[in-house]
């Protein structure tokens, strides 16, 4: 392998850990914040599950029986052998009457719906203001940029930025926005559980990213400096926070040495967690809940990612895998809440950058779409309902720009983003710097939670 410059490594690997003006705040790292005594019912928690490649949301939550269509509306196009069974899905209702279908391998969470602990955001998307099929065609909206690309949509979703490109996501800006309310402790606000994080970057403040691979460097020139940039700082649980550049070394040395010293005080966990990457990164999740007093947070985000939604072909298999893998990670994070006695201080949320078609291809996939469907989990939620507006499933209908079923979304991202983060704690006075776009929408809070 040749040789990588150090700026190529600093792109590649961007893992500073990092707070506001860290030099500023490291002489108050070694003791706790002042509030550490007070967090108690005052914390809460978001975790955002990020579905990368796309997630094929259709199958996810499937019309049965509603006021503008029913079951056949989906197996018209889907067909008997690509679209899922009536017999299988697991049957819900919407507190309007109408009747949904969840994906079989959503089982293990299934309950929480019938418990109010589980709900439903229909057709979100990234949007520059409220849109239709009409408004797009006469010119009269303009569309995210780069709409169908991976990249370029999991960064708006990320960023809540569809028009521009930003270095800051919505999360870390929440945290910026909290931040001198409930200070900081011995670790950051924002934990990444999948590496390197643009949604939890804010302009003041820097998560810990944790478990991040580094590229292998190679080359004369990279000596002792280029050691200290890999140098994987490991945690009590077995994961590593990884440090990328020489003048933040120390920094990361005080957060891991925070962390474990937090972790080792804690206590263990009884809930037994799936042996799979997401039901790892929900496990150390909850560690790091647990740990929360000794670490002083008030407030934290988490980021956590579930790869490989992009089902061009093989969706049938591949899609129920994944699912179960998702499902079975949020049952045992729901049971391991449950443990610690949080359940209500904890908001779990699902993204992806974006849907896929209703019509299947010619390789037994499908491909990119725009809006989607995401699944929001915790006590805390006015759960057992489907917010938004469910799109009609006619190709060339009213919701379909391209005539494959791709659905112009009816929600917005930043409407589901806000309604997360006002519960968060951000005040409506600080919500533009947050989701800079929020005020193009009449409804900047949605209600479920």
């Amino acid at each position: 392998m040749k040789s990588i410059s150090r700026r190529h490594f600093l792109q590649r690997s961007g893992a500073v850990l990092g707070y506001t003006s860290a030099a500023g705040h490291l002489g108050r790292l070694s003791t706790m914040s002042a509030q550490t005594a007070a967090i108690t019912t005052d914390y809460k928690a978001l975790v955002c599950i990020f579905l990368a490649g796309g997630c094929d949301t259709n199958n996810l939550l499937v019309p049965l029986q509603t006021q503008i269509q029913d079951y056949s509306s989906y197996q018209s196009v889907r067909g008997t052998q690509f679209g899922l069974s009536s017999n299988l899905m697991l049957p819900i209702s919407a507190r309007s009457g109408e009747k949904y279908g969840l994906h079989p391998q959503l089982a293990p969470i299934a309950n929480l719906y019938a418990q109010g602990e589980l709900a439903f955001v229909a057709n979100v998307g990234t949007l520059l203001a409220p849109s239709s099929v009409e408004k797009i065609k006469a010119g009269q909206v303009g569309i995210p940029i780069n709409l169908y690309s991976h990249s370029d949509q999991q960064q708006q979703w990320l960023t809540a930025q569809s028009s521009v490109l930003t270095e800051t996501g919505w999360g870390g800006r929440a945290i910026d926005v909290l931040q001198p309310t409930y200070g900081v402790g011995a670790a950051p606000n924002g934990l990444s559980l999948s590496g390197r994080s643009l949604f939890l970057r804010g302009t003041n403040t820097n998560p810990a990213e944790i478990g991040l691979q580094l590229p292998i460097l190679e080359g004369a020139d990279n000596g002792a400096r280029d050691l200290a940039q890999q140098r994987l700082l490991s945690l009590n649980s077995g994961l590593s926070l990884v440090q990328s550049a020489n003048q933040t070394v120390s920094q990361a040395i005080t957060f891991s040495a925070a962390i474990n010293r937090a972790l080792s005080t804690s206590g263990t966990i009884a809930t037994p967690f799936p042996s799979t990457p997401i039901g790892a990164q929900l496990k150390q999740a909850v560690y790091l809940i647990k740990a929360r007093a000794a670490l002083g947070s008030n407030r934290q985000i988490f980021a956590v990612t579930l790869s490989g939604f992009d089902f061009h072909s093989r969706q049938a298999y591949l899609e129920f895998n994944l699912v179960a893998q998702l499902a079975n990670a949020l049952s045992a994070f729901n049971q391991a809440l449950q443990e610690i006695g949080i359940p209500d201080q904890v908001v779990t949320f699902t993204e992806s950058e974006f849907g896929r078609t209703l019509q299947p291809n010619s390789t037994g996939g499908t491909d990119h779409g725009w809006g989607s469907h995401q699944l929001v989990m915790g006590e805390a939620l006015k759960g057992s309902d489907i917010y938004g507006t469910y799109p009609h499933l006619l190709i060339n209908g009213p919701d379909d720009i391209t005539g494959r079923g791709v659905w112009v979304p009816s929600t917005s991202l930043d409407q589901y983003g806000a309604t997360l983060a006002a519960w968060f704690g951000v005040p409506a006075a600080s919500m533009p710097s947050v989701f800079t776009n929020l005020s193009s929408f009449a409804k900047g809070n949605l209600g479920f939670v």
